[in-house]
Parts: structure tokens; C-alpha cells; sequence
């Protein structure tokens, strides 16, 4: 006797409700930048302000009442997923760009992120492209063996000169010391002979 697929309504909800807790983030997102009208929001009276807590008059349900309640009548959990890319779509049509990175990266992603894409840019620059702070793009360059203003490549270049430069910049001996492991006596002491 073969085996039948059976359907549980209870784990087909419970997958459901799994969908609908993902997609909160999203849902709520999508309420906080749905676009209504200006004169749908505050009626217009003669004479009188009058408020109201009613829903604006323009459309019967927001894209977000619209996709949660799509979400909880889907007959699976695939659908509901699909409907929760269709409300992800949305959202990213109405911020006219990609969402902002929210997920945990790991320190080692931004580091190649701010080498690879930063290179010739300020570090302030790139701090704001990525969303943290210059002294991280300086340290990650350092780390990657690049100068830390610009991003340019340190490949060949001597640990003296690399010192010569981050002095000239305006590095403090300690700092200079630490990036380059040069010892500060040995700096200062080649400092006072030029």
C-alpha cells in the first residue's frame, strides 16, 4: 500500500504564522511609508477643524493590510512567502533603492567592502558610503596594507617610507609606531637627524 501525502491545517497554519513574524519587519515598514494623499488625511470643512481617527477616505486597505491579510488566507507556505516578496518588492519600489543592510555581517565583510570598493576615496568618504565610522576605514586599510587616507596599495613600499608619509599626514608617533611596528624612539630619533 503506498504512502499518502496528508495536509495538517494546523502545521499549514502554524507555517503560516512562521511567514507572517518574517514578514512583520517588512509589513510594518511598508505601513510607515505607505503614501496617501494630503487632503485624504485631514478632512476639509468649512470654518471648523474637525479630526477624525477613521482611516483615510482614499483606499479601503494600505499595501501592508493588504499583504498580511494575503499572507494568512495563503493555502501554503510557498504562497505565503510569494506574497511576502511581492510586499519586500513594494517596499524597495517605494524607498527607490535596495533596503539598508540589516542582516549581522561579520567585520572581516565590511573590512573587504571598505579595501575593495574605497580605494581613492577619502576615508570620511567611504565611512559615509558604508556606514560607519573613519577611524574603522583607516584601520581596515591598514590591515589590507594600504595607506589609510586614500586606500592605496602599501605593496612594496618600505615600512620607513609608509612612516615618512603617515608623519606627513599629520599620524602622531604613537600612531605611527602602531601601524607601522616601528618603535617611537626609533622614529623620533630619525626625525631630529633630517
Amino acid at each position: 500500500m503506498g504512502r499518502g501525502i496528508f495536509f495538517c491545517p494546523v502545521c499549514h497554519h502554524v507555517s503560516v504564522l512562521e511567514v507572517l513574524n518574517e514578514a512583520r519587519p517588512v509589513l510594518l515598514r511598508l505601513a510607515l511609508t505607505s503614501q496617501v494623499g494630503a487632503g485624504q488625511v485631514v478632512p476639509q470643512s468649512s470654518g471648523t477643524t474637525v479630526h477624525s481617527s477613521s482611516r483615510p477616505s482614499g483606499t479601503p486597505q494600505s499595501p501592508a493590510e493588504r499583504y498580511a491579510d494575503l499572507i494568512m488566507a495563503a493555502g501554503s507556505e510557498r504562497e505565503a512567502r510569494r506574497h511576502l516578496e511581492a510586499a519586500r518588492l513594494e517596499l524597495q519600489a517605494v524607498l527607490r533603492r535596495p533596503l539598508a543592510v540589516t542582516t549581522a555581517h561579520s567585520a572581516r565583510e565590511l573590512a573587504s567592502r571598505i579595501v575593495s570598493e574605497g580605494v581613492g576615496m577619502s576615508a570620511v568618504d567611504v565611512a559615509m558610503v558604508c556606514r560607519c565610522t573613519p577611524s574603522l576605514v583607516r584601520a581596515s586599510r591598514i590591515a589590507a596594507d594600504r595607506e589609510p587616507e586614500r586606500g592605496r596599495s602599501l605593496a612594496g613600499v618600505t615600512r620607513e617610507r609608509w612612516a615618512s608619509e603617515l608623519r606627513a599626514a599629520g599620524y602622531s608617533l604613537r600612531a605611527v609606531s602602531a601601524m607601522t611596528g616601528i618603535p617611537r624612539s626609533t622614529l623620533h630619533s630619525r626625525e631630529r637627524s633630517l
